[in-house]
């Protein structure tokens, strides 16, 4: 995978990624959250305008990128097919599964005290992504490494974006593809 970063960032320095209930296009790193539905309708319509037509488009994701190409495609009838590498097909359930119970009520009293403020101020409390979707000690080790190398990956995340990964659920929309094909 860091060999892939290395590349995207040699050929184009744009790097597209899908995460959580928000997914994010990022040129040179510095652009802000979109919501999926623009990230669908943006890029697919550049591309099928001259590169392809409708059907012949491919998504590919892997993590939670892979839940938003089951969401493409199931929203988007232009996506021909779908490969999704180890996707997450509940939020809630698999950021519960990355916590102990005890942990699990903590992160949801904290979730719960930032919509709070949120209402008050409008603003969400903004934490490291580490803090919101909790790796094993492999992934933390690999993302460790790649920070060291692209440090301009290094990020924080708005807290809210916690609640819109719990009620993210593609699961629900893997229905939705069919006929076409999809990996998982």
């Amino acid at each position: 995978l860091l060999a892939l970063l290395r590349l995207l960032r040699v050929q184009n320095g744009r790097l597209i990624n899908a995460t959580k209930h928000r997914t994010f296009c990022v040129n040179k790193l510095t652009k802000p959250f979109l919501p999926v539905s623009q990230f669908i309708h943006a890029p697919f319509c550049a591309l099928c305008g001259f590169l392809c037509s409708a059907g012949r488009l491919g998504v590919l994701g892997i993590s939670l990128g892979g839940s938003n190409a089951i969401v493409a495609a199931a929203l988007d009838p232009r996506v021909g097919a779908a490969v999704a590498i180890e996707p997450m097909g509940d939020g809630e359930r698999w950021l519960r599964a990355q916590r102990r119970y005890w942990e699990w009520l903590e992160f949801r009293a904290r979730l719960a005290e930032d919509r709070s403020a949120r209402t008050r101020t409008g603003q969400s409390r903004r934490v490291d992504p580490l803090e919101i979707v909790v790796p094993d000690p492999d992934s933390r080790a690999f993302l460790e490494a790649a920070h060291r190398e692209f440090p301009q990956m290094k990020c924080d995340l708005p807290l809210e974006t916690a609640d819109a990964l719990i009620e993210f659920r593609p699961e629900a929309l893997v229905g939705r593809i069919a006929p076409r094909p999809v990996l998982f």
